[in-house]
């Protein structure tokens, strides 16, 4: 850890008024956290931030000087995929090894994968494969220590706990520049809104290639309001910004589409909301090409679309090839050519394939019409002057419901079947298998709200040679994590390089990307 560490966080706590709490009053458990061999050093630092609100930073464990960088050939399911990951490595010069696993969710399969030599920095790992063709061997420079196997880690943990009861500030989710389109940090997010505490939130797409650049890959929902719709077969983490404040799992897709209701008395379902037509980023739609279930880390299309752009989205899709129409906020119907961005109030209507032909239709016979981009849209039972203080953050895969630990990877968009390629599944295994930096939120049955980061890939040898080693967790470790906490519902949230936790305006973990923090599309916000 850096003297300049210490120092900022000293200066951080003067300048908040923090005061160091034990970790018992705080409730964390006294019993060590479950990563790693028994005995490992554990330290531990608490602070609060204010009444009900605590800050706990957790490292364990210690870099071992025998887990060095390797060479991963990915992962293989059939004897054919085994030859060739074995031809690989021994292109490299490398003599082949593997190690086993199951495949994470409801279908534990059986794999393996190859890796070979011992290496002390990642660049000298790279170097070795340097000449090997890219395709079809895909090799990758691997830490030992992103694997559950190793078991020193280290771990560096960021949690903050609230406790309902006593907290009176507020909880609620924020766009990046408070609209679905373009990405911000969350340090930018919290600092605009003057937040206590913030961590990232939801997954996004991250480039135009996915759909809208910062826009939410499942649901995103703001002071009730939707700005993106909800993945079929995922769940997402429902705040209300109550006294007291509560976060909830939602587990089921309401059966409600949100819907256009036109003055004779007809409606058309909507199928997407501040995206472009015919672009589903993480899938999970039905009708959607080449899956109508979650798929991570892909792009789905669907031809015949209606989709609701609202005067928060940032951005006009263009309308060469569909039908497009304003609804005023008073109701009114007016078509529109070309481009139109919605003002105040008002919601653009852009339908595709043979929507647009029903959309057209449904102008001609229709002066007006209403919308209904609220919550209760898809949740019918909520009370109207509630709607306001409810937000809503994508996330999955689910880890913990009702105490039990839950694993429905391949279910919520992490398939490793014979249906995916290999580079595909080794992709899964990276994802879940694979230690990460994390992002989640965990309740506990008091109501409890832990949200939580850990640091990750950040390796001795790595390019660059980070300050603070931390392997970060797999999805296993991390529901191992949330149950040691107390929580009795858990989901993972969008990890990696967008994993950060602000304490003000200050980023207090270590962002694993090398460019620094990572812009986002969305944060949870903890605010005064």
């Amino acid at each position: 850890m850096s003297l300049a560490y210490f120092r900022s966080r000293r200066a951080l706590a003067l300048c908040l008024g923090l005061f160091a709490v034990s970790p018992a009053a705080a409730g964390l458990p006294d019993t060590p956290f479950p990563l790693g061999r028994e005995g490992l050093a554990e330290t531990r630092v608490s602070e609060a931030l204010a009444p009900g609100l605590a800050y706990h930073r957790i490292a364990r464990g210690a870099v071992d000087p025998q887990a060095r960088w390797t060479v991963s050939a990915g992962i293989a399911r059939t004897s054919a995929e085994r030859e060739q990951a074995a031809a690989c490595l021994k292109a490299a010069g490398l003599p082949p090894r593997y190690s086993a696993y199951r495949a994470p969710g409801t279908r534990p399969l059986p794999y393996d994968e190859f890796s070979g030599g011992s290496f002390a920095s990642e660049e000298a790992a790279r170097t070795a494969f340097a000449a090997v063709p890219a395709s079809p061997c895909h090799l990758a420079a691997r830490h030992m220590a992103s694997l559950p196997q190793d078991r020193d880690g280290p771990w560096l943990l960021h949690i903050l706990e609230i406790r309902p009861t006593v907290f009176r500030g507020r909880l609620v989710s924020a766009l990046a520049q408070d609209k679905v389109a373009g990405k911000e940090q969350s340090s930018s997010i919290a600092r605009r809104h003057k937040a206590l505490a913030a961590i990232n939130g939801g997954f996004f797409a991250m480039k135009e290639e996915e759909g809208i650049a910062g826009e939410p890959a499942g649901i995103a929902m703001v002071a009730g309001r939707i700005h993106s719709e909800p993945t079929r077969g995922r769940p997402y983490l429902l705040l209300r910004d109550e006294r007291p404040v509560a976060a909830q799992i939602v587990m089921r897709q309401a059966s409600h589409p949100i819907r256009v209701r036109w003055a004779d008395g007809s409606s058309s379902r909507i199928d997407g909301v501040d995206r472009t037509p015919g672009m589903i980023r993480n899938c999970g739609l039905a009708g959607a090409h080449p899956t109508s279930r979650p798929a991570h880390d892909m792009t789905c299309t669907k031809a015949d679309e209606l989709i609701a752009i609202t005067d928060q989205a940032g951005f006009v899709p263009t309308q060469a090839k569909g039908y497009a129409l304003l609804l005023g906020a008073d109701g009114a119907i007016r078509p529109v050519t070309g481009t139109a961005s919605p003002a105040t109030g008002e919601t653009l209507l852009i339908a595709t394939g043979r929507r647009a032909a029903e959309l057209s239709r449904k102008a001609q016979a229709n002066r007006s019409a209403r919308i209904d981009l609220s919550y209760r849209a898809i949740a019918p039972g909520v009370e109207p002057q509630r709607l306001d203080r409810l937000y809503a953050v994508n996330g999955a895969p689910l880890l913990l419901r009702h105490g039990r630990a839950v694993r429905r990877e391949n279910r919520e968009g992490w398939p490793m079947d014979l249906k995916i390629d290999r580079t595909e599944a080794t992709h899964v295994h990276d994802w879940i298998v694979r230690r990460n930096p994390r992002t989640a939120a965990g309740i506990a049955a008091d109501g409890t709200i832990y949200l939580l980061v850990a640091d990750g890939r950040l390796f001795a040898g790595g390019d660059p040679e980070p300050s603070v080693p931390s392997a970060g967790l797999t999805i296993e470790e991390l529901r191992a994590v949330m149950r040691h906490l107390g929580a009795r519902d858990a989901i993972n949230l969008d990890g990696g390089g967008s994993s950060t936790l602000v304490l003000r305006s200050a980023t207090v973990n270590h962002p694993s990307d090398k460019e620094g923090e990572r812009p986002v599309g969305d944060a949870i916000l903890l605010l005064d």
